[in-house]
């Protein structure tokens, strides 16, 4: 590619001051009425991975940082679906204005979810673990408050994005 689109976080202003931007890292996503905050199942995944290293003589004798890795999955199961940890959000429009990409709307707005679990995966239990919400139409979003069940350590503050086109050529190649 001939460009690239680079983007820099700001901080982020003093509570109650309006929004620059529509683009940024942290902090409350802005959602519609109406849509749940994200939420994952962790039971499958965790019962599967505990399962499998029981019944592994091998992975028994492992480490203790993998029999630490094992209690703490048996500490995050739970039957209710546990709240994803929001990452971020990007204003299409904001981004277009630097660098327009023919493959994403020119309007509306993507949010980025995942989950707590540091040990992701690509088997058909870890489905469901991170996800990507379009909204067409920004005017309807507010800022939604973290549900109870996510922790602390998982809600990150607050810093804004600003997208900037910047042309790249490569370095010549040499010896030749």
């Amino acid at each position: 590619f001939p460009y690239t689109t680079l983007f820099r976080s700001q901080d982020a202003p003093a509570s109650g001051a309006p929004r620059e931007s529509k683009s940024f890292l942290g902090g409350l996503p802005l959602l519609p009425e109406g849509i749940e905050w994200p939420a994952w199942n962790n039971r499958p995944l965790l019962e599967e991975r505990i399962r499998r290293y029981e019944n592994d003589p091998r992975l028994k004798e492992a480490t203790a940082w993998m029999q630490g890795r094992v209690e703490f999955w048996r500490s995050k199961l739970s039957n209710d679906p546990m709240p994803l940890s929001f990452l971020g959000q990007i204003s299409l429009e904001e981004l277009h204005k630097s660098a327009p990409l023919v493959e994403l709307p020119e309007r509306g707005s993507l949010a980025f979810f995942f989950a707590e679990s540091s040990d992701p995966g690509i088997g058909s239990n870890d489905r469901g673990q991170s996800r990507v919400l379009f909204f067409p139409n920004e005017e309807e979003l507010s800022p939604r408050s973290f549900p109870s069940g996510l922790s602390e350590e998982m809600r990150f503050s607050e810093a804004f994005v600003e997208f900037e086109f910047t042309w790249t050529l490569r370095a010549p190649s040499s010896g030749g």
